[in-house]
């Protein structure tokens, strides 16, 4: 029997059009620099890390995001580019128990 590979892909465009870097989850037990070799960039705004750094990279046993995937998606992909914009931010997604980390949180409370 062979083994299903798993990965999952976080992607996030705004309104506007901007589309983040994508944040890409291996199922492994240890990333391989191979799987990150000439990444996507996304639709940049702007030439900081957030926006023109590439993809990012992750891996879980499992190939999904977790709580702690997910917070650093969120503090280096999502956090940064929005904070540099203006007014209020919305972020849609599933309810998935993984997004709603006690760090997360804390940090949206800190933004409003």
């Amino acid at each position: 029997m062979w083994a299903q590979p798993s990965i999952s892909i976080m992607m996030c465009e705004s309104a506007s059009g901007i589309l983040l870097s994508p944040y890409v989850i291996y199922k492994a037990q240890k990333m391989w620099a191979q799987w990150t070799e000439n990444s996507p960039k996304g639709d940049p705004c702007c030439s900081d890390r957030c926006c023109m750094g590439g993809s990012r990279y992750n891996r879980t046993n499992h190939g999904w995001f977790d709580g702690q995937t997910f917070t650093d998606w969120f503090c280096s992909s999502f956090l940064p580019h929005a904070k540099k914009l203006p007014g209020r931010k919305i972020l849609l997604g599933d309810n998935l128990s993984s997004h709603f980390t006690d760090t997360v949180i804390q940090l949206i409370l800190q933004t409003l």
